[in-house]
Parts: structure tokens; sequence; C-alpha cells
């Protein structure tokens, strides 16, 4: 074992100066060239510094913007303002009339109207708008519009209110009424008219069998017979007044019939015509606000 380290020494001993020799050996050409090829580099980059300057101060272009950037509005058509309804760096919230365009409706007139178009509830089955609570308007470009629903729905409310087919229901309720009245009278007289010619014939009947019989004369013969006649006249009378009333009674109830018909017919127009009005203005303002209005987004 001693005679194992001692090879072993010896040997890192030898391989130990072969690695010192090696290192500590340094070549001719590296001695005579190595500080001539570091001062020619120096010398280079020296030089090409002085041709190539790099600059203090680099000029470009930034765009600073804040949290909210302010925002480019473009109208839809050219004109001058006719007013600006903020004031520099106000909060704007969103579709808030900023500025109006200079046209020939008065602005506050035609905002009046669409505020209260785009805050009223409408019920088409029973249509309300405030049209007494508005004053005089002008709206420019939106008054013809505005003047077709004012008229229809006028037309509406009046007939709404005065209901003219239920004065006409109403007479030939009455009408129909007073007929079957009449009717019921007549018919009562033609029961005891009929009573009488039947009364009057077996008279006459009796009277004819002495008249033959030589018992009475011709003349009061003669005089049964036109009694008979006469009761046979009213008679017939009764019974063509009877048809007439019937005749009456069932033109009546047509014609109330032909009322209510009417009634709903016209009624289902009026507001057909309120309703597509209503709508047409509501355009009408839309297109004067995208035309007019300038509006933050």
């Amino acid at each position: 074992m001693p005679e194992n380290k001692n090879e072993e020494q010896e040997d890192i001993q030898l391989r130990s100066e072969e690695v010192q020799e090696i290192l500590s050996f340094v070549p001719n050409w590296m001695i005579r060239w190595g500080n001539t090829l570091i001062l020619v580099l120096i010398a280079g980059l020296l030089l090409i510094s002085w041709f190539v300057k790099y600059p203090d101060t680099i000029a470009t272009e930034i765009i600073v913007t804040t949290a909210i950037p302010p925002e480019k509005i473009y109208a839809k058509s050219s004109g001058q303002l006719d007013a600006i309804l903020v004031s520099d760096n106000d909060e704007v919230s969103k579709n808030k009339v900023l500025a109006i365009l200079e046209n020939s409706a008065n602005y506050k007139d035609v905002l009046l109207l669409k505020n209260i178009i785009d805050t009223l509830t409408v019920n088409y089955a029973d249509f309300y708008f405030p049209l007494e609570k508005l004053p005089m308007l002008f709206l420019g470009d939106v008054e013809s519009d505005y003047a077709l629903f004012e008229r229809n729905y006028t037309e509406y409310k009046l007939n709404k209110e005065l209901k003219p087919f239920s004065n006409e229901s109403l007479a030939n309720q009455l009408s129909i009424a007073e007929a079957r009245s009449r009717l019921s009278t007549l018919i009562s007289q033609q029961r005891l008219n009929k009573k009488e010619i039947a009364l009057k014939k077996k008279d006459l009947e009796r009277f004819e069998t002495l008249y033959k019989k030589g018992v009475i004369s011709a003349q009061e013969y003669d005089q049964k017979q036109l009694d008979f006649l006469q009761a046979q006249r009213s008679y017939r009378s009764i019974s063509a007044s009877i048809s007439q009333l019937r005749e009456t009674i069932n033109n009546s109830q047509k014609n109330l019939r032909g009322t209510e018909i009417r009634k709903v017919q016209d009624q289902n127009k009026e507001l057909k015509n309120v309703i597509q009005s209503y709508n047409q203005l509501k355009r009408s303002l839309k297109n004067w606000e995208l035309k007019y209005v300038l509006l933050s987004s």
C-alpha cells in the first residue's frame, strides 16, 4: 500500500510539471504583434467614432391623450351653428345635445316635442297625446307631419268624446221600440176587427134570410151589407199598417246594425290614421335630429 501511494504522488508531480511547462510557454508572434494589434483596434474605434456621430437629441412625434380623450363630432349637413348648448370643459353624457345647426325651426320647440314623444308611453288600444297642453310650435321641416298628426288626433278624440254613432244608434233603437209598440196595438185591433167581421157576417146572413122572406126592406139589407164591407175594409187597412210597421222595424234593425259596423270601421280607421301619423312624426323628428343636431357619442 505505501508503494502505491508513492507511485501516485510521483505521477501527479510529473503531470504537474508538464502542465506548467505548457502554460508558461508564450509564442513568439503573440509577443511581437499582440500589443500592436490592440493599439490598431483602439485607433480604429476612435476613427469611426469621429466620422459616425450619434445625435444628442432625437426628433419624433408623440400623441398625448387623457383617460377620457376629446372626441371629434361631425355634422351630417353643412351650415352655420344656431346654438351651442354646452360650455368648454363640460362633462357630457351619451347622446347629449351639444349644438344645433341653423334651420327654419325653433330648435327649442322641436326638442320639446321630441322629449314628450320619447317619454310618452303609448297605448295603441286607447291612444292619448297631451296635444292640448302644447303651446304654438314652430317646427320647420317637421311642421307638415305634425299638422297631419294634429288633425288625425283631433278627429279621433272628438269622435271618441262626442260619439256621433251612439246618437244614431239610439235614434234607431227608439224608432224600433216605437214601431213595435204600434205594431202590438195594431195586432190587437186586428184581432178585434176580425171578431167584428165574423159578427157582422152572421148579422148579414140573418138579414139576408129576413130579406128573402120579405120581413125587412131592401134598404135595411143593403145597410147591413155596407156595414160588413166597412168592417172588411178596416181589417185590410189594419193588415196593411201591420205589414208596413214590420218592414219599418226590419229596416231600422238593418240601419242599427249598419251603424254599429260603420262605428267600428270609423274607429279603427281613425285610430290607424293617428298611429300612422304619430310614427311618421317620430321619423320626421329623428331625421331633423340627424340633420341639424350634434350629439355626443
